[in-house]
């Protein structure tokens, strides 16, 4: 799944009020902004994620790749 499916599956919950679309919407946020989402809303290395919950360990000059950060909130 890519975060503009999980942005899709926003649009459908919205649109049919299935739960099963929110559902699958939340589980992949929790995978992604809580565990490797930096503070100012990057949330990779070179569009590369990391470990999970090594987000402090990753910090670097090149560090806050956005394109998934702007793929979450289309």
């Amino acid at each position: 799944m890519s975060l503009s499916d999980d942005a899709f599956l926003v649009r459908l919950y919205d649109a049919t009020g299935e739960e099963r679309y929110f559902k699958a919407a939340r589980a992949f946020w929790d995978m992604v902004v809580p565990p490797r989402m930096y503070s100012i809303g990057g949330t990779s290395t070179g569009e590369n994620f990391r470990r999970s919950g090594i987000i402090a360990e990753t910090i670097a000059d090149v560090t806050a790749e956005d394109a998934a950060r702007e793929a979450l909130f289309v």
